[in-house]
Order: C-alpha cells, then structure tokens, then sequence
C-alpha cells in the first residue's frame, strides 16, 4: 500500500476516570484501528477503545416520546435543568451527570423506533431516576417538581431498603423517582458510580 493515503476518523478527547474502588487501576487500552481500504487504496482508520465489548456496558441516552414539545420542554427548565443550545421543538436535550435526556416528538420516535406500531398510551410500567445526595433532598426536590408542573404519585418515603425516595409524573406522565441512598456514591460530575 505503497503511497495510500490515510483517512482518520477524528480522535475523540481524553477523558479521565474516576479512580473509586471500582475502576482502580482501570485505564482503557486505545489504538488507531484499520476500518477498510477504499477503491483507491486510501486507509481509513478509526481511533477505538480495545477494551469495549461489542456492546458497550453503558446508559448514554434516554429518550422520551413527546406529545407536546413546547410543555415538556418548558418543564424541565423550569427545573433549571441544562438544555443543549441546539435545541428546539424538533429535538431537545439535557445533559445530567453524564446521560442525555433527550426529547423527541412521539410521531417521529414512533417511526423510527416502533415503525407500525400505535402510539402507547397509559402506564408504561417504565420509571426513571434522579438521586439526590441526603434524605432531606428527597422532599425538596419533590416539592421544586411539583411547584414546576409535575404531578404528585407517591410522597417522600423511607423506604425498606434503607434509603428514601418519592415520586412524580412530568406533564405527559413520564414517571419520576426521586431518590436517595445512604450507600450511593457519585462522581464529579454528579454521575452513580454505586448504589448499595
């Protein structure tokens, strides 16, 4: 391959890990990867982490199927929640400790994610989960998303796990828990390392 051009898929940035208990000593192994040769004999490369499995053990995305984009977004900035500059009534979204809440109008995730499937209505039997760092944070935070238009479902709750948790409903009825464990660690960014 004498003269071939090479072609890089850009570099990500460098990111550190947080060394807990956890991840001590954890460094990913990353290399320049050969992807294909084109037709010309150009090499395209690919900058990749070798110790990723073929599916990566990681949540990075959480999308919701939105009925009414203006309320739902309105929502979760009336919580003071970080929307991405970008966004708008096609696509939203909130980065939060290290996942993306991401808001998508529900036509258009049904027909990408559920082609000729209807609409779901109802329970979906789904929760998601906003931890907060003392049992006193629980009732706060409860009350900060009921005053900003979330529907109250269940109070604050010692629970029988030892930890404390409420929930709530956005304004299309995605449910909420707000919780706290005295176990939980995080990272500096505000992401669960561990729970129990």
């Amino acid at each position: 391959m004498y003269g071939a051009v090479e072609h890089f898929v850009p570099r990500p940035q460098q990111h550190s890990f947080s060394h807990s208990t956890e991840y001590a000593g954890f460094e990913p192994a990353r290399a320049w990867v050969d992807l294909t040769t084109l037709q010309n004999g150009d090499v395209v490369r690919s900058w990749q982490d070798l110790n990723m499995t073929e599916i990566p053990a990681r949540l990075s995305i959480v999308t919701l199927g939105v009925r009414d984009m203006d309320v739902l977004r309105s929502f979760y900035r009336t919580l003071r929640w970080p929307e991405l500059p970008n966004g708008d009534n096609s696509w939203t979204g909130f980065l939060l400790g290290g996942v993306l809440l991401a808001l998508f109008p529900l036509s258009d995730l049904t027909a990408e994610a559920a082609p000729d499937s209807t609409a779901p209505t109802g329970w979906s039997g789904v929760t998601l989960a906003c931890t907060v760092g003392t049992r006193d944070e629980v009732d706060s935070a409860f009350d900060t998303a009921v005053t900003a238009g979330a529907t109250p479902v269940a109070a604050a709750t010692d629970r029988s796990w030892g930890g404390r948790s409420a929930f709530i409903a956005d304004p299309e009825g995605n449910r909420w828990e707000i919780t706290w464990s005295p176990r939980a660690t995080y990272d500096t960014r505000g992401a669960l390392l561990s729970w129990g």
